[in-house]
């Protein structure tokens, strides 16, 4: 989904979650993924009950019709009860230092630190105004698409995973993630 999610969307949006419309879905290590094709192109709307129908889309032309905004206001008050979303959730620009909180975030880069650390660059559409700390690593170590590492090197967040969270940072993949329990230091 990295093709059609990129910063703007996240940004314009800000949003906790959102439907996709006509996606191709699949299932790979027994997690359901959006897939990109060629010809492929998606409308993501915000998942908050009463939002405005304000879709994004990864394409120049689209049909979005009266059906359509039912289901996607149907969408919206199923979550509701269906979806469990953090309890301490809270966005980059309101993190307060020493403060514990989760978050859903897009995942930019990653990167080995050394054997017991790895760090993931992440954002959440807005901008940090706590100081963070910057984790040093050559930016040949760094995966991830280039172009988006560099437009939003100054507003990525470095987490540092270590012990044993490693091994599963290193497999990390797709857009969207949700970190639980992080503390700003």
């Amino acid at each position: 989904m990295s093709r059609f999610l990129n910063e703007h969307y996240l940004s314009s949006t800000g949003m906790v979650w959102g439907y996709i419309r006509s996606a191709p879905i699949q299932s790979f290590n027994e997690e359901i993924q959006g897939i990109t094709t060629a010809g492929f192109s998606a409308l993501v709307f915000d998942g908050t009950v009463g939002a405005p129908m304000c879709p994004r889309t990864s394409s120049n032309s689209y049909t979005f019709t009266k059906e359509n905004e039912k289901n996607v206001d149907a969408l919206r008050k199923w979550a509701i009860n269906h979806i469990d979303l953090p309890r301490s959730r809270v966005k980059l620009s309101d993190v307060q230092p020493l403060q514990y909180f989760d978050l859903i975030c897009h995942l930019v880069a990653k990167a080995e630190v050394d054997k017991t650390s790895y760090l993931l660059k992440v954002w959440d559409g807005t901008k940090c105004v706590s100081p963070t700390w910057k984790i040093c690593v050559e930016d040949e170590a760094l995966i991830g698409e280039r172009s988006l590492i560099h437009k939003l090197r100054n507003l990525t967040v470095d987490v540092l995973v270590y012990d044993n969270h490693v091994e599963s940072a290193k497999f990390l993949k797709g857009t969207y993630q949700s970190i639980v329990f992080l503390i700003e230091i």
